[in-house]
């Protein structure tokens, strides 16, 4: 007695769902396990074929045989699909203990294990051994394979090509990698749009794309090129225009190695990377300006005025023609760090709180690491990390003193104070000349280069 009751309470509260089948496959008993898995209570089962109540018609067969076996003895763990009342699909283990009566068998117990968890768990680590995580692309891995099985002459002519993000490790110093992810996603997303359902589209790198497409020759493949670089100037991205270097090559015949495609591919595409740079830096640069006008309270006006004052301030100190322009450059780009700052603490009408002035701090280094990307402006890169550095050494990023601090930084801390001191902004009124110069007589020799202070106010402002 005490026997048949432990039994009992291990067939009641058993984690698997366990039904009691005779030889006809009808249900004899099930545990509570099985009505909370599959639905069916102890009323609806017993006496069902236990086929007819988890599998539809059509997989009723299947099921037979595989409870005939358990019937006839043999060990059975078998992973299946079987479905519940709601008719939802569920994964189970399925094993079988057949039942002695008289040294035959005349009854078994069906265990089923709920297994969707470890198959969720399996799909997710398949589907990762395959795809890109942040783009939802093929890897690496997954190309290689479909490089290999589509190197026949069913498929030829095979295309291929390669694309290369622009403009990925600026948006990524300027504005954070969750700016960088997002431009690469968007990428992504217009080479799957623009392929067919057999092409395969992979991330093979950092910013490296590759698009196979089998039976397309040359003509077309330059069609999907196309279609790439016009779905790029279509979309209105912000912060950092969206341009992709592009190259292709084809595979006619088996003469032709897959290595020697790839290559040819990938040349194009640095070929490419090289003849569009300069339009594709005018557009970034371009692009940076215009961020700036929106985000900062230095209007188009107030930006001239500090590049009208910066080159007076040169030509005044005998600088050559070479170092004006890179003085103009410095006057038009030197805050280009702030557009990665967050607009709402640059535009915010009270004090900054210290959190947020260390945000704004961030500036320097943010439009250093910006200039280094942008061939254009990189010889400033420098003056731009060091225009917040203070004549005393108190200054940041680096607490450079005294004429460690580049000399043109120098000049643009000057000239760039002035016109903000000048300027109404939403934490303060504008001040007079007078007013402004008395500031920077005040902050001379702690702030600011005492030499070029002397300069800009005898020969530049009061002249004027």
């Amino acid at each position: 007695m005490t026997e048949k009751i432990f039994y009992r309470a291990l067939f009641d509260n058993s984690r698997d769902a366990i039904a009691l089948i005779d030889l006809n496959l009808k249900i004899l008993k099930i545990n509570p396990r099985f009505t909370e898995l599959f639905g069916y209570s102890s009323q609806e089962s017993t006496g069902q074929y236990i086929d007819s109540l988890l599998l539809p018609a059509s997989q009723q067969e299947s099921g037979h045989q595989l409870n005939h076996q358990i019937l006839s003895g043999e060990v059975i763990e078998s992973e299946e699909v079987r479905h519940t009342k709601n008719d939802q699909l569920i994964d189970v283990l399925i094993k079988g203990i057949p039942v002695m009566k008289s040294n035959k068998i005349d009854q078994a117990f069906v265990l089923y294990t709920d297994i969707r968890k470890r198959k969720t768990a399996e799909s997710s680590i398949h589907y990762l051994s395959f795809h890109d995580n942040m783009t939802g692309l093929y890897n690496r891995a997954y190309f290689e394979e479909e490089l290999n099985r589509l190197d026949n002459p069913r498929r030829y002519p095979l295309s291929l090509i390669m694309a290369d993000a622009n403009n990925l490790k600026l948006t990524n110093d300027a504005f954070g990698h969750a700016a960088g992810d997002k431009l690469l996603i968007t990428i992504a997303d217009i080479l799957k749009q623009v392929c067919r359902q057999d092409d395969v589209v992979a991330r093979v790198g950092g910013d490296e794309f590759v698009l196979l497409l089998p039976n397309t020759g040359e003509s077309e493949a330059q069609k999907v090129i196309d279609r790439i670089r016009n779905s790029c100037e279509e979309i209105d991205a912000d912060p950092i225009p969206v341009s992709v270097a592009l190259g292709a090559a084809t595979k006619f015949d088996q003469d032709q190695t897959l290595h020697s495609i790839y290559q040819k591919a990938e040349d194009r595409m640095y070929e490419d990377k090289l003849l569009r740079h300069h339009k594709d830096q005018s557009s970034l640069v371009h692009k940076l300006v215009q961020l700036l006008e929106s985000r900062t309270w230095l209007s188009t006006e107030k930006r001239l005025q500090v590049k009208d004052l910066v080159l007076r301030l040169g030509k005044q100190m005998d600088l050559p023609d070479d170092e004006l322009y890179e003085l103009f450059l410095l006057a038009m780009f030197h805050d280009v760090g702030k557009v990665g700052v967050p607009v709402d603490i640059l535009k915010k009408p009270g004090p900054l709180s210290p959190a947020e002035y260390e945000i704004v701090k961030k500036y320097c280094e943010i439009g250093f690491r910006i200039s280094l990307s942008a061939p254009q402006i990189a010889i400033v890169a420098h003056d731009i990390l060091s225009q917040q550095e203070k004549w005393d050494g108190h200054g940041y990023p680096q607490q450079l003193k005294g004429t460690e601090i580049p000399f043109f930084a120098r000049m643009i801390s000057v000239v760039t104070s002035y016109i903000a001191m000048t300027t109404p902004r939403p934490y303060a009124k504008a001040l007079s000349q007078e007013e402004a110069i008395d500031e920077l007589l005040k902050s001379s020799g702690s702030q600011f280069d005492p030499e070029i202070v002397k300069v800009f106010i005898n020969e530049i402002l009061q002249t004027e």
